[in-house]
């Protein structure tokens, strides 16, 4: 289990309803109250961006970089020699490191190869953090309208 840093609280995650009424798995959701899916076209311009005085976009500049790299890292030895002159990539928008704690779960005796099974792993790590109905457990917290993260591999996915 990971710990939520960068400045995020519970109350960022208070929005379990508000996804459920857009998302497109909800059975009750209407068709005219779907939306489209976003396109990738869209989600490039949420951040639109300018081309530099070479006239290369951010992307752009990261692709030449990496290119550059890999030609001085893994290319023929003659480039070895601009190696002293190479820099890193330019930085944008980064995000600060932060050293963040890792809270083992103890180990469990089921496979999670099948949804039922993959619901009893969850339960169980759930019990693990306190998370949980107080009704059945006084030591619980309610998760009330809050998301909970959690990530996996493909098959979690499918599974969940």
């Amino acid at each position: 289990m990971l710990p939520l840093w960068h400045g995020v609280t519970l109350e960022d995650l208070n929005c379990s309803e508000e996804l459920w009424m857009q998302s497109p798995n909800n059975p009750q959701l209407r068709p005219e109250d779907r939306r489209a899916p976003t396109s990738l076209m869209k989600l490039l311009k949420l951040y639109p961006e300018t081309l530099d005085a070479a006239g290369l976009f951010q992307r752009e500049r990261f692709n030449a970089w990496k290119f550059l790299y890999n030609l001085i890292y893994f290319g023929p030895d003659y480039f070895r020699k601009y190696k002293s002159k190479f820099g890193l990539p330019e930085e944008v928008k980064t995000i600060p490191v932060k050293r963040t704690t890792q809270i083992p779960n103890t180990t469990l005796n089921t496979s999670p190869n099948a949804p039922a099974q993959n619901a009893e792993a969850l339960k169980a790590f759930f019990c693990q953090t306190g998370i949980g109905d107080p009704t059945e457990n006084p030591k619980s917290a309610p998760v009330n309208n809050q998301v909970i993260l959690i990530f996996g591999d493909l098959l979690t996915g499918e599974q969940i």
